[in-house]
């Protein structure tokens, strides 16, 4: 008995040894975070490369909301009234509001747009922040090379939250992500999308891999950040830059192609008239990998075969077909008598070409 005693005795200390062992150290609760990368894998030019492709796939939304679409057909064709909705009455009903100029701050689909583009601004000052973390990680052409689309991007990113609500909390890389929520969204972002362009027009190439932003995109964007600004003679300087000597990515000079629909054929991306442009491919089972904000901007109830199995959202409006309306003398109605009723369009006829057939519809 005295043995057996002292054998649980025994048992019971090496479990309250073990208990006070475990009790005083925490490193068990110290758990690395599954499916992400470290500072060791990103502080690396692969790393940070990857980190640049990730903030490109932003310009194509990354919750996958239609409102973080780069095209912006409702707050922008919508409304600017070359557009209507579309569909039934009471299909994405709160599309309504917004074209009529009566949101509120409580819009889920604004907010959609406000956070992807954070989202996107967020990734930039990711890959900022990491070649500053691990300055040996690249050479010093990479390093210019990958802040200036870094740059670019995050100044394309305030440019549309600029356009789209005016003031807007502005930060950069430098700033840590706990004090970001204590910046007031009362001021504007020109300073920071102007010395982004600068710089990337400073230190990007003038050809690169298609799909990638360079100095003439960024030239170019310079310029339509100066003429929003009502910085007129700023702006034809920075065009006429771009006009004499720009090219695309791939290294073609910028022109007008000589067929108009050329501009939007998948056989022909990155053409002479691609300034910028968002890289998406339709052939990977997945829509997400495409224009996938597009997919309810099809002729309605098109069947199983639409490519969104509805929807007829997005047609032009009467404002734009009566826009093409002209004087006897051919000019254009600058006045915008055009919407007057002795002018207006009442059946706007269009020509769409489809596969090489001429398909008429009327509006």
């Amino acid at each position: 008995m005295m043995t057996i005693k002292k054998i649980k005795h025994f048992g019971v200390f090496v479990m309250c040894a073990l208990v006070l062992g475990v009790s005083c150290s925490d490193e068990f609760l110290e758990v690395p975070p599954a499916g992400s990368l470290g500072d060791a894998q990103l502080g690396t030019a692969d790393g940070i490369e990857a980190l640049l492709i990730g903030t490109y796939s932003a310009l194509n939304g990354v919750f996958g909301n239609r409102f973080e679409g780069p095209n912006h057909w409702v707050t922008g064709s919508i409304m600017g009234g070359e557009a209507n909705k579309g569909t039934d009455a009471g299909d994405y009903s709160t599309i309504n509001p917004i074209q009529r100029y009566e949101t509120d701050p409580t819009s889920g689909d604004l907010n959609n747009l406000w956070r992807g583009r954070y989202e996107g601004i967020a990734r930039a000052n990711r890959v900022l922040a990491t070649i500053t973390a691990n300055p040996d990680a690249l050479i010093a052409a990479d390093a210019a090379r990958i802040s200036g689309e870094a740059r670019m991007l995050r100044g394309h990113f305030y440019f549309d939250l600029q356009k789209h609500f005016g003031s807007i909390p502005v930060f950069d890389e430098t700033l840590p992500s706990e004090e970001v929520i204590l910046i007031p969204n009362s001021g504007t972002a020109w300073a920071q999308i102007e010395a982004d362009f600068q710089y990337a027009y400073d230190n990007l190439p003038a050809v690169t891999d298609a799909g990638r932003v360079n100095k003439w995109a960024a030239a170019a964007y310079m310029g339509k950040a100066k003429l929003f600004q009502g910085k007129f003679s700023e702006a034809i300087t920075w065009f006429d830059d771009v006009i004499a000597n720009g090219v695309t990515s791939n290294g073609l000079k910028y022109a007008l192609l000589d067929d108009y629909a050329q501009i939007y054929n998948a056989e022909n991306d990155n053409h002479a008239e691609a300034v910028m442009d968002v890289e998406s491919a339709n052939n990977t089972g997945s829509v997400n990998n495409a224009n996938a904000f597009d997919d309810l901007n099809y002729p309605y109830n098109t069947g199983p075969d639409g490519p969104g199995n509805c929807c007829g959202f997005f047609q032009p409006s009467f404002s734009l077909a009566n826009s093409f309306r002209t004087q006897a003398n051919g000019l254009p109605l600058l006045d915008g008598s055009y919407n007057d009723p002795a002018n207006e369009v009442q059946n706007a006829f269009f020509h769409v070409i489809v596969n090489g057939n001429d398909e008429s519809t009327f509006v």
